[in-house]
């Protein structure tokens, strides 16, 4: 016998066939705002995809018609118990199923709107906040038929913005057929053992003040107190910038950047202070492609920049970027999982955090790898910590998940900053390699910067024969160090007193501040 869902659901009399529709379109409202946060990310990315780990597919777009069209499915269901059951407990569990779908597209607002958007925020908070919102239609549905009537015609009256995301969805499935795949990952293997190496690290948001005169006094960190007692120490030193977008281009190629925009997925655009002109960051006279012309290998990972895409290939130059945007397309084309992962990415809040660690992870990995192996001359790695959220547990000693508030998320992640120093020490970061630790900005949310702001980051340099530890006061931007790497690929800078004569003399402009991010310039 067929199944009947009139039957199933007590229904005493047949809907009209235009109440199907308003059911219909009302469902695929229901469907459409439930997946708003991954259309926030694939439709609306005012960096259009930059920031992902990997450029998106045709796979990634249908899956997006894919997740709209389940969730209608089940709302359409729901709201069939809702309108028609005659059983009680059927249409509460109907009502609770409900709240679940409105609790998504609420909590994404939550964030748009900065309600309670801390590190806190979670399921319950979410849930919370959705039980209150829907109280009232609630109530209203238990006593006025007539309102859940009105609900499912302003739904029905919004759908065709489900129709636009729709469409949009399936042209830049079309289109993606057409866009330039990322760059192989991989560049020649060589067996040969590269001289005069340089490690340069940069720790995203590590800050001076925090580490040096605001630490707390049950905060240990012995691999870095240990290696300061071997290195350079530069007390003054300040960003080119106090955002990531701007920072690391200024940092590669040596000069104060005013401006950067992104243009599609794979192009930076910078423009120097002082200039009006744009230029793109791939054609730049900068670090990596001065390594390279010199016959040299490099080896460039992190998270933020697309750093596989933004560097022309070259078969000497193993780049990777990891992405920094918490929805992550599935990088085989894979549907059914860009789907699932989609879902994830949509209703997990514990998910977005589980891919912070994930990218963490691959950087740190990548980079341990490339410094045991020995063959390059120049490794840059981008590690997206201490900034927040935190992610690693002091007593345990390992990556977490668990919800801290930003301040204490940032005082565990500069834990895990002391870790990946040691870690990168005891894979070879010792071994005829200067190591050069810096940021690319200050930490923007620390408690002193309403009162006593500080810009400064820190700069640690442990040159390749080191020597005795030395401390340079004298102000200098971090820009500087583009430079100094050049000299130390030449082999003309070994020990730790050379690197802080050099300081000394080679300094450029310091930024007296800095207007929303940009460095301000006297």
């Amino acid at each position: 016998m067929p199944f009947s869902l009139s039957e199933f659901l007590h229904i005493e009399r047949k809907p009209p066939a235009r109440s199907r529709w308003v059911r219909g379109l009302a469902a695929l409202s229901i469907g459409n705002l439930f997946c708003i946060r991954a259309w926030d990310a694939i439709l609306h990315d005012p960096y259009d995809g930059y920031l992902a780990v990997s450029t998106l597919r045709t796979t990634d777009h249908l899956a997006s018609i894919a997740s709209v069209g389940l969730v209608s499915v089940v709302a359409y269901f729901l709201i069939a118990v809702m309108w028609y059951s005659l059983v009680r407990w059927r249409r509460a569990a109907a009502m609770g199923g409900m709240l679940v779908l409105f609790a998504v597209p609420l909590d994404f607002l939550r964030g748009v709107l900065g309600w309670n958007s801390g590190a806190n925020a979670g399921w319950v908070e979410m849930m919370g906040l959705a039980a209150l919102a829907l109280l009232v239609p609630a109530l209203a549905l238990i006593f006025r038929q007539w309102f859940f009537a009105v609900v499912l015609w302003l739904l029905a009256l919004v759908s065709p913005y489900a129709g636009f995301n729709l469409a949009s969805a399936a042209g830049r499935a079309l289109a993606a057929l057409e866009v330039r795949r990322d760059p192989p990952t991989q560049g020649t293997t060589v067996a040969k053992k590269a001289e005069n190496r340089v490690l340069w690290v940069v720790f995203d948001e590590w800050d001076h003040v925090a580490l040096f005169e605001q630490r707390p006094k049950n905060l240990a960190l012995p691999n870095l107190d240990a290696l300061l007692k071997e290195s350079v120490v530069v007390t003054a030193a300040v960003p080119p910038a106090g955002r990531t977008m701007i920072s690391i281009p200024a940092l590669f190629t040596g000069q104060l950047i005013a401006q950067a925009k992104t243009e599609g997925a794979s192009e930076l655009l910078v423009q120097a202070v002082g200039t009006e002109k744009w230029k793109r960051f791939r054609q730049t006279d900068n670090i990596v492609t001065r390594t390279l012309q010199h016959g040299r290998r490099a080896a460039i990972f992190g998270w933020y920049h697309p750093y596989g895409r933004l560097f022309s290939e070259h078969p000497n130059l193993l780049a990777k970027g990891f992405g920094f945007s918490t929805f992550r397309p599935d990088e085989d084309g894979n549907f059914v999982s860009s789907v699932a992962e989609q879902l994830q990415f949509i209703t997990s809040p514990a998910h977005r955090r589980h891919v912070v660690i994930e990218i963490f992870s691959e950087v740190d990995s990548a980079v341990r790898a490339a410094v045991a192996s020995g063959q390059y001359h120049l490794i840059f790695a981008h590690y997206g910590v201490p900034h927040t959220p935190g992610i690693y547990s002091v007593p345990d000693g390992k990556l977490s998940s668990a919800v801290v508030s930003e301040h204490d998320g940032y005082l565990s992640n500069l834990a895990l900053v002391d870790r990946v120093i040691g870690e990168l020490l005891a894979a070879g970061a010792r071994v005829n390699t200067t190591l050069i630790l810096t940021s690319d900005h200050w930490w923007r949310k620390a408690p002193w910067m309403s009162t006593q702001p500080s810009f400064r980051v820190p700069l640690v340099i442990r040159a390749a024969e080191s020597g005795p530890p030395a401390v340079v006061d004298t102000a200098n931007c971090t820009t500087v160090l583009a430079g100094l790497i050049d000299e130390l690929l030449d082999g003309r800078i070994r020990t730790n007193t050379q690197v802080a004569a050099w300081l000394q003399v080679a300094r450029g402009p310091v930024p007296t501040g800095f207007d929303k991010g940009s460095p301000v310039v006297p």
